[in-house]
């Protein structure tokens, strides 16, 4: 294991972290909290920066690379369709790539396998700006970047959660990874900041500082990150070490520290011991409830991405703001997203068992039955949201914010808790090198829908935004459905159980 610390191991025994389980653990939370903030923070600008592309409101001369409709090539009629695909080709990559990035990270160092990926996103978020500088045009330029930006950005979502999963357990794992998955919608709020002050200015300023945060988040990573708690024991920290700088010693003492504080919280997902090949492709969504959650989030997450890339044009074109403030208005779904991660999380931890149920189908449903209530509520938010009539009443805001926190809420549960509870259920009879896989198959289905979503919504837009909208609706209504399904099977299996237990006590 030696070889597989990072250099400044040393370094980060003066910041306190090497001395127990605990801080280490809070300390891998709060980075993988940041990588992925700057992930989405370099994801945001091109949905603020779109509605100055194909439209020249803000002045900008025809030889700074603007036509009076916009920047070419997006300055022809079709530009609806053009900025669609390109972010369908990014989404439909990056689903695609979310497989691949869940085998690799069950096999390789999650160390060097999210250090590069950051890096190498980092890069595709400023050659995306540069084709302001530059003077690029061409349509196929924006295609490379956004396939070549699915491929790599890709490589974020099974490691983070993968590293969350070796340190923390399940103990208020709702509520802790609702937390925790705040960073998505943080840093849609960060990206939508950046963006909105360059937007009317320099649009292509709005993705360098974006991909010079996601660099140095891959420097920082590849110096401190430790990919498990078995990587710091006394033989990988070699004989000359000082008592003073060696940290949990074995396993053992490792479960004895956690012991004493009385935190299960802290007790790893995955058993380090466990020495098992990874699972399989077929074997993983074969696993109960796989398939249905991430049908669940593919309807989900198209709902959501749809607003990322979409509503600040909306707000542009349909409520006719300015760039600057549909970005800053935009934000408001992201902090709904925020509250809604949370209260979801918190909801799902604290409703009943229901007897004959073991653990695992317990905790499954009760968070499909926390899914069913937000997206029960979102339905009828979109349509007033659609109807409101104007976007700058209290009102229209508070909606907006509500319509947020039922959309992303769902989302933002099953990405992570949801993952994690599929990714170690008994039903893997100890398999324990399955998360990166389980997380990188739901969440991949999810992206299918998150390419899907935007596509439709270019193709729609010619034909009114009340259509995009009754798209939206029903897809939510879709996600609603699998929740339910999700949980009468549970309800079906809790009464099949009771009854041979009946059966049985009759007998007797």
């Amino acid at each position: 294991m030696k070889r597989f610390l990072p250099p400044c191991y040393g370094p980060t025994q003066s910041f306190n972290l090497r001395n127990d389980y605990r801080r280490l653990a809070i300390y891998i939370l709060c980075l993988t909290y940041f990588c992925y903030t700057s992930y989405h923070a370099s994801r945001k600008p091109l949905s603020i920066v779109k509605t100055v592309l194909h439209s020249n409101t803000n002045g900008h001369p025809e030889t700074s690379g603007f036509s009076s409709k916009g920047w070419k090539p997006f300055d022809s009629d079709n530009w609806s369709q053009l900025l669609g695909g390109l972010e369908y080709i990014y989404l439909f990559v990056y689903a695609c790539s979310m497989i691949l990035s869940g085998f690799l990270a069950e096999r390789v160092n999650l160390r060097y396998f999210l250090s590069i990926g950051m890096f190498l996103s980092g890069i595709s978020t400023f050659a995306f700006g540069l084709a302001s500088y530059f003077q690029i045009h061409y349509y196929s330029y924006f295609v490379f970047i956004q396939v070549f930006s699915g491929l790599v950005q890709a490589s974020g979502w099974p490691a983070v959660v993968t590293l969350v999963g070796n340190w923390w357990g399940k103990s208020r794992r709702g509520l802790i990874m609702g937390l925790w998955n705040s960073h998505t919608s943080l840093g849609n709020i960060i990206g939508s900041i950046i963006a909105g002050y360059y937007v009317e200015t320099n649009w292509g300023a709005s993705f360098y500082l974006p991909g010079f945060i996601m660099m140095f988040g891959a420097l920082i990573v590849f110096l401190t990150v430790i990919e498990h708690p078995n990587m710091v024991t006394s033989n990988s920290v070699g004989s000359d070490m000082t008592p003073q700088i060696t940290v949990l010693r074995n396993i053992s003492e490792s479960n004895a520290l956690r012991e004493r504080s009385g935190k299960d919280d802290l007790k790893p997902l995955l058993l380090s011991t466990d020495t098992t090949r990874p699972i399989n492709f077929i074997e993983a969504i074969l696993l109960p409830n796989v398939f249905t959650y991430s049908l669940l989030l593919f309807f989900a997450k198209l709902v959501s991405y749809t607003f990322l890339y979409w509503l600040p044009n909306y707000l542009t074109n349909v409520e006719h703001v300015s760039a600057e403030q549909a970005a800053k208005l935009s934000v408001l779904f992201d902090i709904g997203g925020i509250i809604g991660g949370v209260l979801i999380g918190w909801f799902s931890d604290t409703q009943s068992h229901t007897q004959g149920l073991n653990e695992d189908e317990n905790t499954l449903r009760r968070r499909a039955v926390a899914c069913f209530v937000m997206l029960a509520c979102a339905a009828p938010l979109l349509l007033a949201y659609r109807f409101m009539p104007t976007a700058n009443s209290l009102m229209s805001l508070f909606i907006l914010t509500c319509c947020g926190a039922s959309i992303n809420g769902p989302y933002a549960l099953v990405t992570t808790a949801v993952s994690a509870d599929l990714g170690t259920q008994s039903a893997l009879q100890g398999r324990a090198r399955a998360l990166a896989t389980i997380t990188a198959i739901i969440d991949g289905m999810g992206s299918l829908g998150a390419a899907l979503g935007p596509l439709l919504t270019g193709l729609l837009v010619p034909y009114g935004w009340s259509v995009v909208f009754a798209m939206l609706i029903t897809s939510d209504l879709l996600a609603m459905f699998m929740s339910l399904w999700i949980v009468v099977n549970s309800h079906r299996h809790h009464r099949r159980i009771h009854h041979r237990v009946q059966s049985t006590t009759n007998l007797i």
